[in-house]
């Protein structure tokens, strides 16, 4: 595996303070995921 195949990110997790739509959450964060991943390739 070379440098070019591999990527890193880093998943910062916090304590939430109030209630949230956690699918909705989710779509928003794999939409910028995948947005960097293209980017990358």
């Amino acid at each position: 595996m070379s440098v070019n195949d591999r990527y890193v990110t880093y998943i910062l997790k916090r304590r939430p303070t109030k209630a949230y739509n956690k699918e909705a959450i989710r779509n928003i964060c794999i939409n910028h995921l995948e947005a960097q991943l293209q980017v990358k390739i």
